[in-house]
């Protein structure tokens, strides 16, 4: 409730049970400037109790309201909390949509005989704090995570840079893999990336009771595919990939090979993607 004076209204304002010309202005300016409860004089100690109490309720409300929204986009990624708070302004679902995107896969080679051998406890740890690391990378370029999947996650780049963003990631989180290598941890660092850029179709899948926004199409299978077939400790491009950003001196591409993919006729080139630094190191 906001500060009043005596006469029980705000500084600055006349009290409009006194200026009974002025009454409904002085009052509407009052409420406009920020006023949210007025109490006539004299003051009843049981009326101004409730009154209290009934504000201090709302705004523990308002409050808890506050720390469940935080905790909620703690398990959300920033794109889904953007369509949800422009699907609430809008008062409804967004319609989906076809968009070019980069799409990237990871995964840790061998992760099924490392649960088996590794104490829960453990390997959850390790886990949790492998997947914050590759999070962090993905956010740090442009990208945001359309899910996890168990060992690995898979992110999205819909920005101008997307393809170049995408790689950039893709390379910093193969540095970072390498140095957990040298560092001793073996059992967590077997990391194989797959990235691939296409069209797809984004947004909300699901039902009125629980809804993903997601991408779909065979962009994203294409590159989910790739990363299937990568060694540890590899990057597997598309061809798409390579054209889009070909130009670019950070960038390495060799190895090109004719790879069948499950669910695909036709054999898909494919290339490894390394930095200049890593090739001539």
């Amino acid at each position: 409730m906001s500060k009043s004076t005596g006469d029980g209204c705000l500084p600055g304002f006349a009290n409009p049970l006194r200026d009974g010309a002025g009454e409904q202005s002085h009052l509407a300016d009052a409420f406009a400037a920020g006023c949210d409860d007025f109490i006539n004089k004299p003051v009843d100690a049981v009326v101004l109790r409730g009154r209290l109490k009934g504000h201090l309720d709302r705004l523990s409300y308002y409050e808890q309201l506050e720390r469940t929204r935080q905790a909620l986009n703690r398990h959300l990624s920033k794109r889904t909390r953007e369509v949800v708070e422009a699907a609430s302004r809008a008062g409804k679902a967004l319609s989906p949509e076809q968009r070019d995107v980069v799409v990237l896969f990871t995964d840790i080679r061998g992760f099924t005989i490392t649960a088996d051998e590794m104490e829960l406890e453990k390997l959850f740890s390790l886990l949790s704090v492998w997947l914050a690391e590759q999070v962090d990378l993905i956010y740090e370029f442009g990208g945001y995570v359309d899910k996890f999947g168990g060992d690995g996650v898979m992110a999205v780049f819909d920005g101008e840079d997307r393809v170049l963003q995408g790689c950039l990631c893709a390379l910093r989180m193969m540095e970072s893999a390498r140095k957990r290598g040298d560092s001793g941890d073996e059992k967590i660092r077997q990391l194989a990336i797959g990235i691939h850029a296409g069209r797809v179709m984004i947004g909300n899948i699901g039902s009125s009771e629980h809804l993903d926004y997601s991408v779909i199409g065979t962009t994203v299978n294409l590159a989910a595919r790739l990363c299937g077939h990568a060694p540890a400790m590899s990057i597997f491009a598309s061809k798409a990939i390579l054209d889009a950003a070909l130009t670019d001196s950070r960038l390495r591409f060799h190895s090109e090979q004719q790879v069948p993919m499950r669910g695909l006729k036709e054999l898909v080139t494919v290339y490894t993607l390394d930095s200049d630094f890593q090739a001539s190191g």
